[in-house]
């Protein structure tokens, strides 16, 4: 274990390439690339925090934001050690004549100065039109890190900062799953550290193992979220953790937050294992907190009919119940929701002859629902379901999306197609029908609207974003050679996050899709599904957001491995345009980025601002809120949107709300 952070080589020149919508930013490294993801959570100066693993260890970098300032500290070091008049103190000696021997008292220990930033961001280099990588730091593990899982919570939720933990305001912390059969968590100051190796003590991870046999079978996955511990989980926890080992209580200046976290491994037909890992207390300096080193056990351990290709915590907060529900997608193609930490179901009955609510924490966990696709119809074959290449929470963790092999994608909304079962807290298994639908790759049968209407006659869903070769290539890109057979991948992925985060306006959503060989990215999950609730998503409707296929990506010969946001998409229509937001690729050995052009950017808003047409600009009134410096308008608006909010959600939770309860 190990760490190392040096940017003085001019390190990190990217590889890059010019994109009609932007550049294409290509890092190659000497190592390989096994699993990349991006922290939901800006550092203090704004960089948006990319993290990897490979092949001896995990590798952190800090992308964007304000740069350090320029440090002084020799300089003033160089005068405080001058000699004052020609005598140097340093060399004086000092005896003491005492009989006594006490023991010396132990030095203080240094304070930590953080680094300082820039008050603005660096202007933009013509040569450079691009944000830079400003810092890395290495964490080495002396084993392969095979995949990387970051916090379950939503980008826009670090603005709300009383609803996520108050660790994550100034630590990362990530699992990483190891090929030694061992998974780690790691964490270390959100902060990037500072240019040299002068306060690399502070930045030294914390690096705690579940164990070495933790992970029996590989691949194994994993994923953690962030709970706190409760009087009645802690009864729980000590009746289903009496292996010898004794429990302690977290601190109460701490909240007894707790990071929870689900591995699966593919142990004889699946395993899922839950662990609970509390943290010890508050470090002296620097506002970081210490996690528990006592050896851990899993608080619950399923075993399941058949391997789960991928899982994730729910996007909900604590103290929401759902921030425990576990979402896991089967290739077999059921996606099915596990509630970690659920209360055991009781009757009315029971309740009122034990004349307690008996709210304890169900030992074994609590199966909600299952959800399946359709049935795959071929000709001449065995019916079978459509299998499920990944799967992800959509809809503010109220509803699923899953993309299919076939290349089929589609949303369930759970809550909303219920109905009694919902509101009688009964688990479903057969709803299979889509609230939306779509299709990434070309097919000889096209997607079905709800109404499983043929609509091999009308376009399909993606179309390129130029008018004049939007007919042209239609025929040749997304439907395909007539009689041709479906294009099935089982390598893909998903990647959601919010797309707004004004109180004034309905939660929306944004998606990268990754099946195969292509990518797709669906600006605007709430438009498309108003789209689609009216007239079908392969409509000729000109308005409104459309899912739009990700085009001159060059891997460079390589195997692509993932896709991820790295900022949030832009507004629709800022310049009547649909920009691509920022995109992280994947690859073998190497980690591309889709940026924008910074000079193209700042000359079209340039001549909007001439001619009258630049959108205004206003800070988030949460951000100035939390700073103090919102006026009274501000908290008008910020009351008005939270007023109509509640009352959404309460219309919608009268309705079905028991579901995940």
């Amino acid at each position: 274990m190990g760490i190392q952070s040096d940017m003085s080589k001019g390190a990190f020149d990217p590889l890059v390439r010019p994109r009609p919508d932007g550049l294409q930013l290509s890092y190659q490294f000497p190592h390989r690339v096994y699993d990349s993801k991006v922290y939901p959570i800006q550092s203090p100066n704004g960089s948006t925090v990319i993290i990897y693993g490979h092949d001896v260890g995990i590798r952190i970098l800090w992308r964007g934001g304000k740069n350090f300032k320029k440090q002084k500290t020799q300089q003033d070091g160089a005068e405080a050690k001058a000699p004052v008049n020609g005598v140097d103190h340093n060399d004086s000696i000092m005896i003491i004549d005492s009989d006594d021997d006490e023991p010396a008292p132990t030095p203080p220990q240094p304070e930590i100065v953080l680094p300082e930033f820039e008050d603005d961001e660096e202007e933009i280099d013509p040569s450079r039109p691009f944000e830079n990588i400003i810092q890395y730091l290495d964490v080495k593990l002396d084993t392969k890190v095979l995949g990387i899982a970051v916090p379950s919570i939503l980008p826009g939720a670090a603005r709300f900062l009383s609803s996520i933990s108050p660790i994550l305001s100034n630590m990362i912390v990530v699992t990483a799953v190891c090929s030694d059969s061992s998974v780690r968590i790691v964490a270390v100051p959100l902060i990037p550290p500072p240019l040299g190796t002068v306060y690399a003590e502070f930045w030294k991870p914390q690096i705690i193992s579940l164990g070495e046999g933790s992970v029996q079978g590989l691949p194994a996955t994993a994923a953690l979220t962030f709970t706190r511990q409760t009087s009645t989980d802690e009864d729980g926890n000590r009746r289903s953790q009496s292996r010898g080992r004794a429990m302690q209580d977290s601190p109460p200046s701490l909240g007894n937050w707790e990071v929870l976290v689900a591995i699966h491994t593919s142990d004889l037909s699946g395993k899922l294992s839950i662990y609970r890992i509390p943290f010890d207390g508050e470090m002296a300096q620097g506002k970081l907190y210490s996690l528990s080193t006592e050896p851990q056990f899993p608080i619950r351990q399923q075993f399941l009919k058949s391997p789960a290709s991928s899982i994730s915590f729910s996007p909900c907060q604590y103290p929401s119940e759902r921030h425990s529900q576990l979402l896991l997608s089967f290739t077999n193609g059921s996606v099915k929701v596990y509630s970690c930490l659920s209360t055991p179901q009781a009757s009315n009955l029971d309740r009122k002859r034990s004349g307690t609510n008996a709210e304890t924490s169900d030992p074994t966990g609590r199966w909600l629902v299952t959800l399946y696709t359709d049935f795959d119809q071929v000709p001449g074959e065995v019916p079978r379901r459509k299998g499920i290449v990944d799967a992800k929470w959509a809809l503010g963790g109220k509803g699923v999306f899953a993309l299919l092999s076939n290349g089929e994608w589609g949303v369930w909304d759970i809550e909303s197609s219920q109905g009694d079962n919902a509101h009688q807290g009964r688990s479903t298994s057969s709803l299979s029908s889509f609230a939306i639908a779509g299709r990434v790759g070309p097919s000889e049968r096209t997607v079905r609207s709800q109404g499983h209407a043929d609509s091999e006659s009308k376009p399909t869903q993606f179309a390129p974003l130029t008018p004049s070769t939007r007919r042209i290539r239609e025929e040749a890109l997304f439907r395909g050679v007539p009689n041709s057979a479906t294009q099935y991948a089982t390598r893909g992925c998903i990647c959601i996050i919010p797309s707004n985060q004004t109180w004034d306006q309905p939660a929306d959503e944004s998606v990268l899709i990754w099946h195969g060989t292509r990518n797709a990215y669906i600006p605007s999950l709430a438009g498309l599904r108003r789209n689609y609730g009216k007239q079908g998503l392969f409509g000729n409707n000109q308005a409104g957001p459309k899912p739009t296929l990700i085009e001159h990506i060059n891997l460079l010969g390589e195997v692509q491995k993932g896709i991820q946001f790295l900022s949030l998409p832009t507004p629709a229509n800022q310049f009547n345009l649909t920009p691509i937001p920022t995109i992280l690729i994947t690859a073998e050995r190497r980690l591309i980025i889709l940026a924008e052009n910074l000079l193209d950017s700042a000359e079209a808003k340039q001549k909007a601002q001439q001619q009258g047409n630049a959108p205004v600009v206003k800070e988030d009134d949460q951000t100035m809120l939390q700073r103090g410096e919102l006026d009274i308008t501000g908290m008008g608006r910020v009351l008005a949107g939270m007023a109509a909010s509640s009352e959404a959600s309460f219309g919608r939770g009268m309705q079905t709300s028991s579901l995940f309860s």
